[in-house]
């Protein structure tokens, strides 16, 4: 007798378990067939106790989460996970709601144990990085971003990483090789109105000339500290008077990590035929974030050294003061300048506002803006207002093609100053 009770046991066991997996394969195929609330009516229809059968708590977590229902979503997932329902698809899946909610910290632990996955471990390491600069935590985020670029050189998610890491002024390139790196960026272009004569002459001086220049640069990187050298020879075909070479330079400290604060030394040295002239400041710069919105603000001092005694007057201190936002693809843009020069009436006060717009499309990023500047000097009054869009093709891991186009026009109240600019450039660049 006792052997047919356990028999009969037995039997019901597998009876029960070989339906239920069916039942479970007919969910699943609901699911694939994105039919998330017949799924959820079928599944809570059965009165399957989630305790018992966690995996009930599991796909309504999913389809919850395909519907967008996100605090359901995380509810039912949690229930699965703390009735003993083990795997990398119900960590991932916990990651991502816990991301939506904006649970950063949470969704760190889950989105940890899903990277072990194969299938998973580029999303997963892509919302980890996402989630560490959220929270203000750029260092592990570049470590994440490291191990997504060591493992995954060509997935989706590593450019999608990247685009945030830009939207968070995280210089990427910086860490694809071991401190030194060297950058050069042949270029061609075109440009109208060279020497910003006034619109009323632009017919008669006929300033359009085609160029060709070459930027060479060298970046030492270890945190916290990053050192730059640079030439740049910028030559015309028809107005060579106007070629010039500029051997640049930047320090820049890292004082704080969260939030962000870097004080930066620069200089630059411009030799030409005429004027020959020097500049150097610092800049100190502080970057946060609150919530989705990303704040960058600068302050600085410039200071312009004209080494031709004919261009002394235009000597002179410049204070600068900056303030960005960030949402998104969108970037809002402030700044005040000021210049003291040794004759008034070359200083002036500058007020800039503007935006753009910069989005990642694969292996393509498009930017768009517009400036205005309102600039004004002890005789005049200059209203500057500026259109540019930037194209960058990502060719290689190493390299890049961009197209530049920058349009400039100044309404002044001194007609000598009215005057129209543009320019189109092609440019390659390489990174070592």
């Amino acid at each position: 007798m006792k052997k047919i009770l356990i028999f009969c046991f037995l039997f019901v066991s597998v009876f029960l378990y070989s339906e239920t997996e069916e039942f479970f394969i007919e969910i699943e195929n609901l699911i694939d067939n994105f039919k998330y609330e017949e799924a959820i009516k079928l599944l809570t229809s059965k009165g399957l106790e989630i305790s018992v059968y966690p995996k009930v708590g599991y796909y309504l977590g999913v389809c919850y989460f395909k519907l967008k229902k996100y605090e359901l979503a995380e509810n039912f997932l949690e229930k699965a996970y703390n009735s003993g329902y083990r795997n990398e698809y119900l960590y991932y899946n916990l990651g991502v709601v816990k991301f939506k909610l904006k649970k950063y910290k949470e969704a760190l632990f889950y989105l940890k144990k899903s990277k072990n996955n194969m299938f998973l471990a580029d999303k997963s390491l892509y919302l980890i990085v996402t989630s560490y600069l959220k929270l203000g935590e750029r260092d592990e985020a570049v470590e994440a971003y490291k191990e997504l670029r060591n493992n995954f050189p060509y997935s989706i998610n590593l450019l999608k990483t990247q685009d945030v890491l830009e939207k968070f002024n995280i210089d990427y390139k910086k860490y694809e090789y071991k401190n030194l790196s060297f950058y050069i960026s042949p270029n061609i272009g075109y440009e109208t109105n060279l020497n910003f004569a006034s619109e009323k002459y632009y017919d008669i001086v006929g300033l359009k000339d085609y160029f060709y220049s070459t930027n060479i640069s060298i970046l030492f990187s270890e945190e916290p500290i990053s050192f730059s050298l640079g030439l740049t020879l910028k030559n015309y075909l028809n107005y060579t008077n106007y070629n010039f070479k500029n051997f640049f330079t930047s320090v820049s400290f890292n004082l704080l990590r969260s939030p962000e604060m870097s004080f930066i030394m620069f200089g630059n040295y411009y030799v030409g035929d005429e004027p020959i002239q020097k500049d150097f400041g610092v800049k100190l710069k502080n970057i946060f974030n609150i919530e989705d919105l990303i704040f960058e603000i600068s302050a600085g001092y410039i200071f312009e050294d004209f080494l031709n005694i004919s261009y002394k007057e235009l000597n002179g201190g410049t204070q600068e003061y900056c303030l960005s936002t960030k949402l998104g693809i969108f970037r809002l843009e402030t700044m005040f300048r000021s210049k003291n020069a040794e004759s008034n009436i070359y200083s002036y006060d500058m007020l800039s506002y503007g935006g753009r717009l910069e989005e990642r499309f694969g292996k393509i990023l498009v930017s768009l803006g517009a400036l205005i500047s309102n600039k004004s000097y002890t005789n005049r009054e200059d209203k500057i207002a500026t259109l540019y869009t930037t194209t960058i093709l990502e060719l290689t891991q190493n390299s890049n093609l961009n197209f530049t186009y920058n349009n400039s026009k100044s309404d002044s109240s001194d007609e000598m100053y009215t005057y129209k600019t543009q320019n189109f450039s092609l440019n390659l660049d390489l990174y070592f």
